[in-house]
């Protein structure tokens, strides 16, 4: 198969036996991870990842979901037994093909049908976005003046756990360049979970004749996330 060449001595699962060409791949190093496939259907596959290298499990859902808002219930549904007893580091990736606040998509308008299943799913399983830089949209529809349309349809969804172990993680949203989707590339450092350092300030630094202006420009910077992280 082609992935087979592609991903050369990585792991491999799909969803293809769920749907017809398969939607959702998932690769891994065996020397680095670990990998349990719990769970494999149309729009999620869901595993428990051990990291090798941090000595630490999480669980991964990965998903893509369908366009329209009736089959995408499955899916909602899904993720909400996932999480009923969920007691570990939990991640839920992907394009989720559907916006979860009013304000995610630009060009057209978000109806309460779109966003109603999804932000019961999120409150039940009590996660929230991961802290992330890039671009505010993560899709768009490559058309130009008033037919373009952005919408941040792809997400990195984190469960409390998830904070306590990895405070400081974070995605950073690439450039789409010629796709529609813009790439994710989630980082949790082997210091994530052992405490920040402590914050230092020098009256001398404000006598440098760029202090200003470098500071201007670190507050400029768009960064979402929990309240904490932001601070």
């Amino acid at each position: 198969m082609v992935y087979a060449n592609l991903f050369q001595q990585w792991c491999v699962t799909s969803n293809f036996h769920t749907h017809k060409g398969g939607r959702i791949l998932v690769a891994w190093v065996e020397q680095n991870f670990g990998v349990n496939i719990v769970h494999v259907s149309d729009q999620i596959i869901h595993v428990e990842v051990y990291n090798k290298v941090y000595k630490k499990a999480f669980q991964l859902s990965v998903v893509y979901g369908h366009n329209d808002n009736a089959s995408r219930l499955a899916m909602w549904r899904d993720l909400e037994r996932i999480g009923a007893n969920m007691v570990m580091p939990w991640i839920v990736v992907g394009d989720f093909n559907s916006p979860l606040h009013y304000d995610d998509r630009v060009g057209s308008t978000v109806s309460y049908a779109e966003i109603r299943d999804f932000q019961q799913m999120v409150n039940k399983c009590n996660l929230v976005d991961l802290a992330c830089t890039g671009p505010r949209y993560t899709w768009n529809n490559k058309q130009l003046g008033s037919s373009r349309v952005l919408s941040k349809i792809d997400r990195s969804l984190i469960n409390d756990v998830w904070i306590e172990n990895w405070p400081n993680s974070i995605v950073h949203f690439l450039p789409e360049g010629w796709f529609d989707h813009s790439p994710m590339v989630i980082r949790f450092d082997k210091q994530c979970g052992k405490g920040r350092a402590s914050f230092k300030f020098f009256d001398m630094w404000t006598s440098h004749p760029e202090y200003l202006d470098t500071v201007k420009q670190a507050w400029n910077i768009e960064v979402t996330g929990v309240p904490m992280f932001k601070v």
